[in-house]
């Protein structure tokens, strides 16, 4: 059983390089051989239209345009909404930190008034 095994770990390690395709029969990608550069032929009878843009497109352009614009001012608006409110969260912070030492040195001092009458 265990000489099975042994002889079948050989067998699973080379299972997929014996299942790998052989890509021999296709031509090489990368060769200049097999590349075909195809240029349009233009002579007298060939007619070039440039597209015009239309009232239509023109309307659609500038309603996209302003699509935009009303978008970024409004997330501009946003982002200066959320400094603001930064800033007073900041701001009633210092104001609640300020107070609260301002109650610890008052604590400070009585207790040492109390301190001192007690001598």
């Amino acid at each position: 059983m265990r000489l099975a095994l042994l002889a079948a770990v050989p067998l699973l390690a080379a299972a997929p390089a014996l299942a790998a395709p052989d890509y021999s029969d296709y031509p090489d990608s990368t060769s200049t051989e097999s590349t075909v550069i195809v240029t349009p032929r233009v002579d007298s009878t060939t007619t070039i239209v440039t597209p015009r843009a239309s009232a239509e497109d023109t309307r659609i352009a500038a309603a996209n345009a302003a699509r935009e614009s009303y978008y970024r001012n409004k997330l501009e608006a946003a982002e200066a909404q959320a400094r603001v409110d930064s800033a007073i969260a900041n701001r009633d912070a210092a104001v609640a930190d300020r107070e609260a030492a301002q109650d610890r040195a008052a604590a400070d001092r009585d207790a040492a008034e109390d301190a001192e009458a007690d001598r």
